[in-house]
């Protein structure tokens, strides 16, 4: 199916000035991503399947019904998906992913026209890489729980890392003599400007 423009507003199916980036987006690997931003994202790993479905519904949810594009981008996204995550009885409708790349190449054109390449970054930008000082975080869905992240300047460091860990993946740590078995958490590993004395999970 050919993308043709076909609205006056920012367009999914307009080619951008940069082809150059909507070839590589094209050719990129499809790959698997996790279930983040909502509330209730436990940075699970996803399939490739579970990753399209969030992906295209992503997708769907930028334009509205009355756009003119619309009955075109559904032809190439196909209808929206339900996926539901969690542990019963706490399983809710997800919508959002991050660090997924699309199996479809018509798709991954379009997600890049919506938001650039945030997923293709996304891994590379947070987790933990061996070697790195560990700081601990509370998780916003459960104030029992911890999360893991690189320390930042400041930032009490609870051990070092052993080994390269993405977001979402449970490792086992040591906090002076306590076994801690935790998930990486979201948060970027390069500090703010200002960072946040915030004990809390991020969410995106």
């Amino acid at each position: 199916m050919t993308l043709v423009a076909s609205s006056a507003y920012r367009s999914l199916l307009a080619p951008t000035a940069d082809l150059a980036a909507e070839r590589a987006a094209h050719d990129e690997e499809p790959r698997p991503g996790v279930w983040a931003v909502e509330p209730s994202a436990d940075l699970r790993a996803l399939t490739q399947d579970e990753t399209d479905i969030l992906i295209r519904a992503e997708l769907a949810s930028w334009l509205p019904l009355s756009s003119p594009e619309h009955a075109e981008v559904e032809q190439i996204i196909g209808r929206p998906r339900c996926l539901m995550l969690g542990v019963p009885p706490n399983r809710s409708q997800a919508t959002q992913q991050r660090g997924g790349i699309d199996s479809d190449p018509l798709v991954r054109i379009l997600a890049w026209r919506a938001w650039g390449d945030r997923d293709r970054r996304w891994f590379d930008e947070r987790g933990l890489r061996r070697g790195d000082r560990i700081t601990l975080l509370r998780d916003h869905r459960d104030r029992w729980r911890f999360l893991l992240a690189a320390a930042y300047p400041g930032e009490r460091a609870a051990c070092v890392a052993e080994q390269d860990a993405r977001p979402g993946t449970e490792i086992r740590i040591e906090d002076h003599g306590q076994v801690i078995i935790a998930r990486v958490s979201a948060r970027v590993r390069e500090a703010p400007e200002q960072a946040p004395t915030v004990w809390l999970a991020p969410r995106g």
